[in-house]
């Protein structure tokens, strides 16, 4: 079997993967940054507990994106069904986002886009799917 290095990368791989690592990075220092301040904030005011952020969940979203991301820029044929595992999931948290914010359509699109990329033949070729 010829190795993922070897074959002809897609440009789209490329950027869905690299952009995944970003936004996941982004996403995990931003949450990090804001657990932290909520930290400092309630310590300053004397509360007895932390205010309330959504800081974790986003800080364990962010890493999840950027493994997902990796993975997919090595090629293995593993990485194609976690990516569209992950992909698929995002579209259904999405969907059930819809009822609380309108904005969730943004996601939404994002997610659809990129798996519907992933399922093309040239892509499920190059992952051997």
């Amino acid at each position: 079997m010829v190795d993922a290095l070897q074959r002809n990368k897609p440009l789209g791989v490329k950027v869905i993967s690299l952009f995944g690592i970003a936004l996941g990075a982004i996403s995990f220092i931003l949450a990090i940054t804001a657990i932290i301040g909520s930290y400092l904030i309630s310590t300053l005011i004397s509360l007895r507990f932390p205010i309330l952020v959504l800081g974790e969940p986003v800080a364990i979203f962010g890493l999840v994106y950027a493994v997902v991301g990796y993975i997919l820029y090595t090629g293995d044929n593993w990485a194609w069904w976690v990516a569209v595992a992950f992909y698929g999931s995002s579209i259904i948290i999405s969907m059930l986002s819809l009822t609380v914010s309108l904005l969730s359509i943004i996601p939404l699109a994002i997610s659809a886009l990129i798996l519907y990329y992933l399922t093309t033949i040239k892509v499920r070729a190059y992952f051997g799917v």
